[in-house]
C-alpha cells in the first residue's frame, strides 16, 4: 500500500476513502422527512441503549443508519 492510500483511508470509517467521507457529511446536513424522524427515535441511545450513526461510510458504500 502506498503512502498516498493510507492517508485516504480510515480504519474508523471501513475504509472508506476521503471522496466517500465527504459525501456522507453532506447528507447527513440533506436527511429526508422520513430518515430525520427515524433519527428523532435512534439517536442517544433510545432503542436498548443501542449507539446508531448517520450516514456513515463504509468502503464504497454510505450506510443510512449503522449500529456498531
Amino acid at each position: 500500500m502506498t503512502y498516498s492510500k493510507i492517508i485516504h483511508y480510515s480504519k474508523h470509517n471501513h475504509d472508506a476513502d476521503l471522496n466517500i467521507k465527504s459525501k456522507a457529511k453532506i447528507l447527513r446536513k440533506r436527511m429526508t422527512e422520513a430518515e430525520t424522524v427515524l433519527w428523532k427515535k435512534l439517536r442517544m441511545k433510545q432503542i436498548e441503549g443501542l449507539h446508531f450513526r448517520k450516514q456513515h461510510p463504509f468502503g464504497i458504500y454510505i450506510l443510512d443508519f449503522y449500529c456498531d
